[in-house]
């Protein structure tokens, strides 16, 4: 059996940029749910939708698949799904309660990490 040829070089280019790229975005909203996490756990007046631990816990999923996806770590692609997975728990429980503001942001690390994940690893159409 034959190994498959490397891809060019600006196929793994391509790649490399797209995956420090959905590594920005994952501590970007990292940061940004963690802020969040803190903001509802310090304010008793606010009662958040869910445990402001949870979304603390979520930020700490977001930011090592951002440092796994940096440089490629072995399982780095296992923490993005499972930062996927929260992200989508989170849209489900926004869209539960009528929270649909909080439910385009929560979703949008979803479409972006799919998104990634299928430029990435989908073979490309060679003519």
């Amino acid at each position: 059996m034959e190994a498959a040829p490397d891809p060019p070089p600006a196929e793994n280019r391509n790649r490399f940029i797209l995956r420090r790229t959905l590594s920005a975005i994952s501590w970007i909203h990292a940061l940004w749910s963690s802020a969040l996490g803190a903001l509802f756990s310090e304010i008793a007046a606010v009662e958040p939708l869910y445990p402001p631990r949870l979304i603390v816990a979520h930020a700490a999923l977001l930011s090592a698949a951002g440092w796994a996806l940096w440089k490629p770590h072995w399982g780095a692609w296992i923490l993005v799904f499972l930062a996927v997975a929260g992200s989508a728990f989170f849209v489900v429980q926004d869209l539960r309660f009528s929270c649909w503001e909080s439910a385009i942001v929560d979703g949008m690390y979803l479409l972006f990490a799919l998104g990634i994940f299928l430029a990435i690893k989908w073979p490309p159409v060679r003519s």
